[in-house]
């Protein structure tokens, strides 16, 4: 091939747009186009041009609300949604393996296993139904 085609189609490669969407990360930073997704204090905070458009408690929703920013989709109420139940259901969690494992009545200790059975379907649910948006 010829040395002047192949700089032609390396520099159409560059100047692609999706190209140019796909996500460099730096340190705690994601940048994916104009759009900044930074670490800090257990949240990801979404930016673009120095102010903050939204904060969430998970990556996945912080990478869900950019691409439908980008794409212009209205699904950013339904992925906050989405990150507050992962949250809520996360902390449950936490919470009652620590029940069961400090609980003595085996009452309370099976009702508890019975929750934690619940919430970690509504997680694991509400994580997937999050990645699918990433993903489609």
């Amino acid at each position: 091939m010829n040395k002047n085609k192949i700089l032609q189609q390396l520099e159409l490669l560059f100047q692609n747009e999706i190209l140019t969407s796909i996500p460099q990360v730096k340190d705690n930073q994601i940048q994916i186009k104009d759009w900044i997704i930074n670490y800090k204090n257990n949240l990801y905070y979404i930016t673009k041009n120095n102010t903050c458009i939204a904060t969430t408690y998970t990556k996945a929703a912080a990478l869900a609300i950019v691409k439908a920013k980008l794409k212009n989709d209205k699904n950013e109420k339904y992925i906050l949604e989405l990150d507050k139940t992962i949250e809520k259901n996360q902390n449950d969690c936490t919470f009652y393996k620590h029940t069961i494992a400090t609980v003595k009545n085996k009452n309370k200790r099976f009702s508890t296993m019975t929750r934690l059975e619940i919430a970690d379907q509504i997680l694991q649910s509400s994580k997937k139904e999050l990645h699918g948006l990433i993903l489609h």
